[in-house]
C-alpha cells in the first residue's frame, strides 16, 4: 500500500515536471496568454500530490485518501464517458470503480461513495474528507508555497474573461487604425516560473520524505535557479 500511494503521487509530481518543461519550452511570443494554464495545470497535479501524502494526515487517513483519489478519478471518467454517449465504456468504468470500493472496504469497513454527481469536501470516510480540485491547490498554495488564493489567481487568468484580456492588451495608435495585442508582462512570466518551480519542488519534497530518500538531486536541482522557487504576488 506504501509503494502504490507513493508510485501514484510521484506519478502526479512526474506530470508536473513535464507540463514545466513545456511552460519552459514557451519562452517567447508563445508564453504570452498560454502560460496561465500551464502553470495551473502544474499547480493542480502538485496539489494532489501534496494532497495524497499530506503530513496532516495519519497512515490510515493517508489510505483513505489514496482510494477516495481513485475513485474520484474513475468517477470523472465515468460521466466525461456518460456525457459523450460511451455508453458501454461508462459501464466498465463503473465496474472498475466499484471493485475499487470493494477493496476500500477491506481496509475501513464502513466506506461508502460520495454523494451526487462529483465528490466535494461532504465526502468523508476514516474521518478524511476529500479535497476537490480547488481546495488542495489552494492548501497547497498556502502551505507550500506562502500564498493565498493560488487557485482562484490562475483560475482567474486561464478562463475567457475580458477583463483579464484587456488587462494583458497592448493598445498602439497608427495612422490609420487602432492595433490591439496581448502582451505578456515580465513580472507575470517570472511569477508563473516561480510557481511552477516551486510547486515541482515542494510536491516533490512530499515524495522524497514519504519514502526516506536523498534530498540531494532535489537540492542540487534547485539551487541553480533560487530565484524560481521565490514566492511573489502575481501581476495585474
Amino acid at each position: 500500500m506504501t509503494r502504490a500511494i507513493a508510485h501514484d503521487a510521484a506519478m502526479y509530481v512526474t506530470a508536473a515536471t513535464q507540463q514545466m518543461r513545456a511552460l519552459a519550452h514557451l519562452l517567447g511570443p508563445e508564453i504570452i496568454l498560454t502560460g496561465w494554464p500551464v502553470t495551473r495545470a502544474v499547480a493542480e497535479h502538485c496539489g494532489r500530490a501534496a494532497w495524497l501524502l499530506g503530513t496532516d494526515a495519519e497512515p490510515m487517513g493517508r489510505v483513505a485518501r489514496y482510494y477516495m483519489e481513485w475513485i474520484a478519478s474513475i468517477s470523472f471518467a465515468r460521466s466525461d464517458a456518460k456525457s459523450m454517449g460511451k455508453t458501454a465504456e461508462a459501464r466498465e468504468l463503473s465496474d472498475e470503480r466499484d471493485a475499487v470500493l470493494v477493496k476500500f472496504r477491506e481496509v475501513i469497513s464502513d466506506a461508502e461513495l460520495f454523494v451526487g454527481k462529483a465528490p466535494t469536501g461532504d465526502w468523508t470516510v476514516g474521518g478524511e474528507s476529500y479535497a476537490a480540485l480547488a481546495k488542495a491547490v489552494s492548501n497547497f498554495g498556502r502551505d507550500a508555497l506562502n500564498g493565498k488564493g493560488l487557485y482562484d489567481g490562475l483560475s482567474s487568468f486561464s478562463h475567457p474573461s475580458l477583463y483579464r484580456l484587456r488587462q494583458q492588451t497592448r493598445t498602439t495608435e497608427l495612422d490609420d487604425r487602432t492595433h490591439h495585442g496581448f502582451t505578456a508582462q515580465p513580472e507575470n512570466v517570472q511569477w508563473q516560473f516561480a510557481v511552477a518551480s516551486g510547486s515541482v519542488y515542494r510536491a516533490a519534497h512530499h515524495v522524497v520524505a514519504y519514502l526516506g530518500l536523498d534530498e540531494t538531486p532535489l537540492e542540487v536541482w534547485a539551487d541553480r535557479q533560487p530565484a524560481l522557487l521565490g514566492w511573489s504576488q502575481a501581476g495585474g
